[in-house]
């Protein structure tokens, strides 16, 4: 939907400038948005938010969290292998 694009673009925009905290409520106002059309979380929501967990932590040196999120973003790369087994680059 447009406003699941839109602020997942807010999202991984904010997330790239290094304003994870503001990155993270576009994130969840993503997630908001996707409720009306997704049961779950597919493997690129589940790819965001590991890097949104993995980043927040690292900045503020939590390791447990940091390594929780690398569960995260395995589970976003075996998703993303069975929806799109051609795709390779993203697993590169």
């Amino acid at each position: 939907t447009f406003y699941e694009t839109l602020y997942r673009n807010m999202s991984s925009g904010l997330r790239r400038m290094g304003r994870e905290d503001e990155a993270a409520v576009y994130f969840f106002k993503m997630v908001e948005a996707c409720r009306h059309h997704k049961s779950t979380l597919d493997w690129m929501d589940l790819w965001d938010l590991g890097l949104l967990i993995a980043n927040r932590a690292y900045q503020a040196e939590k390791w447990d969290e940091f390594y929780k999120s690398r569960d995260i973003l395995a589970e976003a790369l075996r998703q993303q292998r069975a929806v799109e087994p051609h795709e390779l680059i993203l697993r590169a």
